[in-house]
């Protein structure tokens, strides 16, 4: 069983903090792989998701290309005119890309179908905003990519080498304090003994 703690902290830098609880693997891209299967599963259904983005964008382009119709040639120079233009092109470009991806089949595999979801989404923001826009683990943190925190990162972070479900969840103003736009860090969580580990502990802040 896996918890979804939170996804919707505003930060004082304008993004939004995300934090999730997974089971315990031995392989942390394992966890979060079966993390965001799962967040995927309960949350998204991708066909839904696809035909609302072309509604909008549709919606867009019409209400633009009204926008601009109120303007004659003789204005086309006017700074007005010239920004209506490049949102209609804009626009027009986010039209196309749902309209190709709903011409093919939707694949079965979940972590193509996550994929898809963030070209989707990049199409009106940068990111879906939790944890899905995560595409690996890694030693170092770097946009989209959470690092896996060392045993001296913990100590300093969590206050622990062996943090209990309770130091995890204690830790997040501290960690939060740390991230940039875009990173996140994961770390293993341990019974309350610390005999044992028991899960992933991510934390992690949105672009926007």
């Amino acid at each position: 069983m896996y918890f979804k703690r939170s996804n919707v902290t505003i930060t004082p830098m304008g993004a939004e903090l995300w934090y999730y609880e997974a089971p315990w693997d031995d392989d942390p891209a394992r966890a979060l792989a079966a993390l965001q299967t799962r967040i995927f599963l309960e949350n998204y259904n991708l066909a839904e998701v696809l035909r609302a983005s072309l509604v909008g964008a549709r919606e867009s382009v019409v209400y633009t290309q009204a926008e601009r119709d109120q303007h004659g040639e003789a204005d086309r120079n006017r700074a007005e005119v010239r920004l209506l233009d490049r949102l209609l092109n804009v626009y027009k470009d986010a039209v196309q890309r749902p309209e190709d991806l709903c011409r093919q089949p939707i694949p079965k595999d979940i972590m193509e179908q996550i994929e898809i979801l963030r070209r989707v989404e990049a199409i009106g923001s940068a990111e879906i905003g939790n944890i899905l826009d995560v595409r690996g683990i890694a030693d170092r943190r770097d946009d989209r990519i959470t690092q896996r925190l060392t045993e001296q990162e913990m100590a300093r972070l969590v206050g622990t080498t062996q943090p209990t479900k309770a130091q995890a969840d204690a830790s997040i103003s501290a960690i939060n304090a740390d991230l940039n736009r875009g990173e996140s860090i994961c770390f293993p969580m341990f019974s309350d003994d610390r005999s044992k580990p028991i899960g992933w502990f991510f934390v992690g802040n949105t672009v926007d």
